[in-house]
């Protein structure tokens, strides 16, 4: 089956090769078979309507050898209006340019690529969201009554005290701890840049519990699932 695909592709990249007049659509069409095949299908879904909605019915039918950047432009305004999201409207945009880098590398256009450079929306994608004090007793309620080790009770309440996050928390060690100093030093963080935190009474008792159980030069945290009951009750909450 794969065997034929691929034929199926090869041909049909030399039909198009001859034709030296592709469409988006077209190559769209032939970027589904040879790439977005072999992603996940969610992520085929997702891609489909993007460009089924956004791409297609204002520039489908252009040829990518007279698509100039001023139509990337005018693609981004006509899918604005959609009243979508910066972020979706940037998603779109990268898809299409994924899909004519993707015809350049198959030889589907006899002259450079528009630029993208300017095209593409900037926004600001993080979130600000704090957990009120009445939200926060009841996420470690409920985390108390689904594991009976506390673990994820534990985990939830350092996150609270120290900022720092999910993967920084399960990598943590022993010997990333200064007992003496109540220092917690974070190596590899998501900026490269190594970091430390001094932990306030509630962290600092809880890595100290944690210490009587620990063995130097392991994870203090273990990654367990919390059971069915979390899930039902908070909509998965960690």
């Amino acid at each position: 089956m794969k065997i034929v695909a691929i034929h199926h592709i090869s041909r049909t990249i030399m039909e198009l090769q001859m034709k030296k007049q592709t469409t988006l659509k077209t190559v769209w069409e032939l970027y589904q078979m040879a790439v977005l095949s072999l992603s996940s299908k969610r992520s085929q879904v997702t891609e489909v309507g993007r460009w089924k909605n956004y791409i297609e019915p204002f520039i489908g039918e252009k040829t990518i050898s007279n698509l100039t950047s001023l139509d990337l432009l005018m693609l981004r305004r006509d899918v604005e209006k959609q009243n979508l999201s910066p972020q979706t409207v940037y998603h779109c945009l990268s898809l299409l340019r994924r899909v004519m880098n993707k015809a350049s590398e198959w030889e589907q256009c006899d002259k450079q690529l528009p630029s993208f450079k300017g095209v593409m929306p900037k926004f600001d994608n993080r979130r600000q969201r704090f957990l009120d004090n009445d939200e926060l007793e009841l996420l470690l309620d409920a985390l108390k009554i689904a594991d009976e080790s506390n673990n994820w009770h534990d985990i939830a309440l350092f996150a609270v005290n120290t900022g720092m996050r999910k993967s920084e928390i399960f990598n943590l060690r022993l010997n990333d701890v200064d007992f003496s100093s109540q220092i917690v030093t974070i190596m590899d963080t998501k900026s490269n840049i190594n970091r430390s935190i001094h932990l306030n009474g509630i962290a600092f008792e809880i890595v100290s519990k944690k210490k009587q159980n620990s063995i130097m030069g392991k994870r203090i945290f273990f990654n367990s699932r919390p059971r069915k009951y979390l899930v039902k009750s908070l909509g998965n909450p960690v």
